[in-house]
């Protein structure tokens, strides 16, 4: 597997084009290039966390050859150009799944900057999204959800929007973030205790921490999440049962879909509320 990280280009570029772009712009651009280094710092995560290893040395290496990759190589998206998409020392193809991630990482970043109703709110659904990235790569391999990435998102979460809670007077919110996390939390639980081969603890943890962010943007918005997801998996299921690919009793990692719920109610959900409960 080809990992890399962040890297200088994420301030380099930006300042470059300071002189040509506006400040909307340019913050977006800013926003899409950490996105893509923090997409490609997932797959280092979701590769070496499951195996134990440090997601932090050694440095990014041919899965093949094993050859340390040269910096410059390691450049969200521009590396695989470099490259031809190819190791260049062993000529092994890198799969293109490294740069979907970087792209669809950057792009998500850009969309949460233009989408969320502050941009004090980014930094920290930025951090919820990568944790949700990282949760989804491991489920889909594991059928785990580890909660080594989700508690430290929760816990920069939390204390961001406190902070900003507190700087904009905005208490009623962070409130409604509480009783989001706890009140899914318990219903997550119950649905677990009752029925645990159909959900794992770590989407009751999943759900929990998600709920706590969308908490901010309104309850409504955290029902959206809920609707979403269950309803992307349930359409999921049915094409796989279709095509016979699983059976009635397979149990499939419900994490990618109740992520993807949780990052379209974040973009759209207000929207869709308002569409529902109009």
């Amino acid at each position: 597997m080809f990992q890399g990280g962040i890297f200088p280009i994420v301030i380099i570029v930006p300042l470059v084009l300071a002189r040509f772009l506006t400040m909307s712009v340019l913050i977006a651009v800013f926003a899409f290039l950490f996105g893509a280094s923090l997409g490609s710092f997932a797959s280092v995560v979701a590769y070496r966390l499951p195996m134990g290893e440090s997601i932090a040395r050694p440095r990014s290496r041919c899965p093949i050859c094993k050859e340390a990759i040269k910096s410059w190589y390691n450049i969200p998206v521009l590396g695989y150009i470099l490259t031809k998409g190819q190791c260049h020392f062993c000529s092994v193809r890198i799969s293109m799944r490294y740069v979907f991630l970087e792209i669809f990482t950057g792009l998500v970043f850009v969309a949460m900057y233009i989408r969320l109703p502050d941009h004090w709110l980014w930094p920290a659904y930025s951090m919820l999204a990568l944790a949700l990235l990282i949760v989804s790569l491991i489920d889909i391999q594991t059928m785990l959800i580890p909660r080594k990435v989700l508690y430290p998102a929760f816990f920069f979460g939390f204390l961001w929007l406190l902070a900003v809670a507190i700087g904009q007077d905005h208490f009623s919110a962070f409130i409604r973030c509480i009783v989001s996390g706890v009140c899914l939390f318990v219903v997550f639980f119950v649905i677990y205790f009752l029925f645990p081969k159909g959900i794992g603890f770590g989407d009751v943890r999943l759900m929990w921490v998600s709920s706590f962010f969308l908490g901010w943007l309104g309850y409504k918005v955290v029902l959206v999440s809920i609707f979403l997801g269950i309803f992307l998996a349930g359409i999921w299921a049915i094409g796989l049962l279709a095509r016979k690919k699983v059976s009635a009793k397979s149990r499939l990692p419900m994490g990618p879909f109740l992520s993807l719920g949780v990052l379209l109610a974040i973009l759209y959900g207000q929207q869709i509320a308002h569409f529902w409960w109009r």
